[in-house]
């Protein structure tokens, strides 16, 4: 895959981000994140309460080989060189909560691989 999800930090507080790592140049448009839930049994779910499908936003990785995706916090688009010297881009959910605020919540980078469209006329 283009991108692959390295790690959440700060789950639950204000800064709460997912980290992604750029693996070759791409559009991000393809990529949807989301979280996983849970049913009353704590069986993985089929809601998807958090869905994000990243912008229309072209990566080099030679360039920004890393992406901070902030949940609660907003930003706009923009790149940064974090405290290691890594330049990285900055993207935000731009939710009014925190994301993996619970134990075992986890998170899922997909790619879409071919994409239809469906027009609904009545």
């Amino acid at each position: 895959m283009d991108i692959k999800l390295v790690s959440i930090h700060n789950p639950g507080l204000d800064n709460e981000y997912a980290l992604i790592s750029v693996n070759r140049d791409c559009n991000l448009s393809k990529f949807l994140l989301y979280d996983t839930t849970y049913d009353d049994e704590g069986r993985i779910s089929n809601k998807l309460p958090h869905m994000l499908r990243l912008p229309d936003y072209n990566v080099r990785v030679q360039q920004t080989p890393q992406i901070r995706l902030y949940t609660s916090r907003t930003y706009p688009i923009q790149e940064w060189v974090d405290p290691s010297g890594i330049n990285t881009l900055i993207l935000s959910w731009r939710l009014n909560e925190t994301i993996w605020n619970k134990e075992g919540d986890k998170a899922t980078l997909v790619e879409i691989s071919n994409e239809s469209e469906l027009i609904y006329h009545q």
